[in-house]
This record gives structure tokens, sequence and C-alpha cells, in this order.
């Protein structure tokens, strides 16, 4: 079961703009790309814009997705006020599924 596009609570537009904050290494957008080309919706996407503010997992969109002029990924992080944050990245373990092969860092 998808935890985002779940049939009869998300409603997609055709042309539709979405906010991903927090894009992680692109598996929302993934699924909304699979949620998207479903025989039934067939929706387009405008625009994505993704926020991530994590060094690894940015490169990685970028890697995945920088070559999609739909897609504009900002490295920043959303939040109620403008503020310097740091990022402990020894906090949580990066997994990525890359042409057959899993690689952690």
């Amino acid at each position: 079961m998808d935890q985002y596009f779940v049939d009869g609570i998300i409603s997609l537009k055709d042309g539709e703009v979405f906010i991903d904050g927090g894009a992680y290494n692109g598996d929302t957008i993934d699924k909304l790309n699979k949620c998207c080309n479903k025989k039934k919706a067939k929706k387009t996407i405008k625009k994505v814009i993704a926020f991530e503010p994590g060094d690894l997992n940015e490169r990685l969109l970028r890697k995945r997705y920088g070559n999609d002029e739909r897609v504009k990924i900002l490295k920043a992080g959303l939040g109620k006020k403008a503020e310097k944050v740091i990022l402990n990245p020894q906090a949580v373990l990066h997994m990525w599924y890359m042409k057959g092969k899993i690689i952690f860092q």
C-alpha cells in the first residue's frame, strides 16, 4: 500500500505541481510518476519542487533527476523560520538502490 498516493484520498490533477519536502533519494517522485501513469489516471506532472538538505541524498537525487526538466531540486529544508541547522549524517543509514546494487553510505 502506498502511504502517499491512496486512491480516494489524494486526487492528483492534470498539470499538477508537487512539493516534495524532504525528497530523500527521489522515492516519492518515483511513486508520484507511477501513480500518474496508471491506466485510469494518465495525469501529467507539470513540476516537482524537491527539497533535500542532506549532502549525500541531494547528490543522489541530482544523479537520478538532474536531467528531468520537470524536477527542480533545492538543497534546502523546510521549516517554520529561516535558520541554519546542522544535520547529522550519521543519524540516518543511507541506502541507495542503483542498477541492481544496494549501496550503503
